[in-house]
């Protein structure tokens, strides 16, 4: 795991937060500190560097885990799939965060509505074989009178 790069530019409970990320996030925002200082106390500022973090280093581990790529580097899957390498500025990072919530809920909603659909199926199969068990019987008891 590499060090946090002038850790004392962010606010002690920001630190420990990028402290307990993944080497990702780490690595993220050392390229950040280093490329971009203004835009990183920028975003300190406005008090959205961890959100944006957060986004970025969820894009850059799903790019890594795309399967089939193994033979690129890094640089060329962040190429290949638009990853910025700077952070965004602050007036970007609410809508972004906002559309992946609205992803996820939505996400959430169809595995929810999978759930419904497949206990809808259950139970009709099971009043359809109740129906017949019905019928079935009623013809039996009609057949011996």
């Amino acid at each position: 795991m590499q060090p946090i790069h002038n850790p004392r530019q962010y606010p002690q409970e920001l630190r420990q937060a990028i402290g307990q990320m993944s080497d990702t996030a780490i690595e993220i925002a050392n390229r950040w500190a280093l490329g971009w200082p203004q835009s990183v106390k920028e975003l300190i500022a406005s008090g959205e560097y961890l959100d944006a973090l957060k986004a970025q280093e969820r894009e850059e581990i799903r790019v890594k885990l795309e399967p089939g790529l193994s033979h690129l580097s890094s640089w060329e899957k962040a190429e290949m799939y638009g990853l910025s390498q700077s952070p965004p500025s602050p007036s970007t990072i609410q809508n972004d965060d906002e559309e992946y919530e609205k992803e996820e809920e939505e996400s959430e909603a169809e595995l929810h509505l999978k759930e419904m659909h497949k206990l809808y199926t259950e139970m009709n199969q099971e009043i359809s074989q109740a129906f017949i068990d019905l019928v079935e019987k009623k013809t039996d008891e009609k057949g011996r009178s």
